[in-house]
Parts: C-alpha cells; sequence; structure tokens
C-alpha cells in the first residue's frame, strides 16, 4: 500500500508506470462514492493477468465527468494519470477561476475506452492490490 499527495507527484508517477500492466485496458470492478468521508473508491481488474488495484482517493474536492461517445467500452480504462493544471474545471470565489497551483490537491484524470473521462481533485491518494 502507497500513499501519495501533491508533494510526491512523481512517486504517484512512478507508481502508475509500474502497475501499468494492472492499469491499461483494466476493467472498472467498482467504482464507489463515500461522501461522508469524502473519498472515492475505483477498483481495476486486468482481465488477462486477473490482477487487480484499488486506488482510494482520499479528502475529494470535486470530480468532474464527461461522458464520451465513442465506440468502446464505458467499463475499460485507457489511461489513468497525474495532469497539471487544470483550472478551467474548478471555480474560486464568485465566479473567478481558481488559478494552476492555487490549491495544495491533485488532480487525476482516467478515461475509458468510450472517451468518458473522470476529473478527481483531492488531498492523496492510495494505491494497492485488491
Amino acid at each position: 500500500m502507497s500513499t501519495f499527495d501533491r508533494a510526491n507527484v512523481e512517486g504517484l508517477n512512478r507508481c502508475f508506470s509500474e502497475h501499468w500492466d494492472t492499469i491499461h485496458d483494466a476493467e472498472i470492478r467498482t467504482l464507489q462514492h463515500d461522501r461522508a468521508n469524502t473519498r472515492l473508491t475505483l477498483e481495476l481488474e486486468a482481465p488477462s493477468s486477473r490482477k487487480a488495484i484499488r486506488l482510494v482517493f482520499e479528502d475529494v474536492q470535486e470530480v468532474c465527468f464527461f461522458r464520451g461517445d465513442w465506440l468502446g467500452s464505458h467499463d475499460t480504462v485507457e489511461s489513468l494519470g497525474v495532469e497539471e493544471g487544470g483550472s478551467f474545471f474548478r471555480r474560486g470565489g464568485e465566479g473567478q477561476i481558481t488559478p494552476p497551483g492555487a490549491r495544495d490537491e491533485l488532480h487525476l484524470a482516467f478515461t475509458t475506452f468510450s472517451g468518458d473521462a473522470w476529473h478527481i481533485f483531492c488531498t492523496r491518494v492510495t494505491i494497492e492490490e485488491a
């Protein structure tokens, strides 16, 4: 089990690279939101190896979802990674755009083969084998 925050993005990217065979082409087993604890849990399973990974996004501030209309599965992950910026998703006070880096949080995004895109803004993410 490894936990990452904004201070160790390089380690998070390295972890994603090490688990690439489990993440890319993985099927979404579970996507669960725990509103009381501001936590989002994503469980993925690679169909070829049956390896599974669990990502727990903690202290979730915002989630943006865009539904894709490409030919492809809504349940198969194409990519998962750390995004820089993302201020066009965020709103500050009174309709003002929040500048990149103004908040000390992670911006993670994953897409499916159908073109669905999830943008998750959270304080930390824990990655473990499921």
